[in-house]
């Protein structure tokens, strides 16, 4: 009897120094951050190149960003002196002065007075191409007649861009809460990475509150008592060239940005072309 209470004894004695040992092992483990590279960035090869020039654009989103990357790769940069095309969207507090005398990128979606700030005379630099059209912003809402105060916002989840240079996404609406004296807690307040996030998680009703343009496909027919205009009508953004992009592609370059435009806008406003400034000799 003693014999087999000692047997006993000596097997969960070694049960539990084995399931002891498993336990270090795993606690003793390593995990190495998985290195995802640049996760703002998309670039293509062009087609029948005949150079060995970089072409540049950046834009605020990555809404259909690889549809823009595969015309400029396929058909309007084809054959010219650009070998690469490299799309950069996010974050925008990257930018710097140097970075626009540089004329780092070729094309740009920027607001002009964001550009003054950093360099006042930029247009020695860059030159207009296109102007995006004039849109509304508003309050979308999951529920009736939105009022911008303290009782209406109170445990409500507010949708954001992390895009702290985003006028529609982040300024603005902080902006407008401030001035109601609406002040959230941080856990009310939600960052996202780009629109696209944003609106999925507020069509799944994740999120009570979120500031759009109302062009969205999902959300150009929402019920009119749902949302609440934020600002007036404006226009500040527009296409920039950089003065030392081949000038031989410059009509396609136009040609692409408003096609693009057009479909960012679902083909909703008509865009306003400008002509470009003359290039300094």
């Amino acid at each position: 009897m003693q014999y087999r209470l000692l047997l006993h004894s000596a097997k969960f004695l070694l049960i539990g120094i084995i399931l002891s040992f498993i336990v270090w092992l795993i606690s003793s483990q390593q995990v190495e951050n998985l290195e995802l590279g640049q996760l703002n960035t998309y670039e293509c090869k062009v087609a029948a190149s005949q150079g060995e020039l970089d072409f540049n654009l950046y834009i605020p989103s990555n809404w259909h960003v690889f549809s823009l990357a595969d015309e400029l790769c396929r058909n309007t940069l084809k054959g010219s002196v650009y070998n690469k095309v490299m799309i950069s969207w996010q974050p925008r507090d990257t930018f710097s002065s140097e970075l626009i005398m540089k004329q780092t990128f070729n094309v740009m979606l920027y607001r002009e007075h964001a550009l003054t700030g950093l360099l006042p005379n930029w247009q020695d630099f860059y030159q207009h191409a296109l102007d995006l059209p004039n849109y509304q912003l508003y309050w979308f809402s999951h529920q009736d007649n939105i009022a911008i105060t303290p009782e209406f916002f109170a445990h409500k989840h507010v949708g954001l861009l992390a895009d702290k240079k985003s006028a529609t996404g982040y300024l603005s609406p902080l902006s407008e809460m401030s001035q109601a004296g609406i002040n959230l807690p941080a856990q009310q307040i939600h960052l996202y990475p780009n629109r696209e996030a944003l609106i999925d998680d507020f069509l799944k009703e994740k999120l009570d509150l979120i500031p759009s343009p109302d062009h969205h496909v999902d959300l150009i027919n929402w019920p009119k008592n749902k949302k609440h205009l934020l600002t007036e009508p404006y226009s500040q953004v527009g296409w920039l060239v950089s003065k030392n992009t081949e000038q031989a592609v410059l009509p396609k370059i136009k040609k692409s940005i408003t096609k693009y435009q057009k479909q960012l806008f679902s083909e909703i406003i008509q865009p306003t072309v400008r002509q470009p400034e003359s290039t300094p000799q």
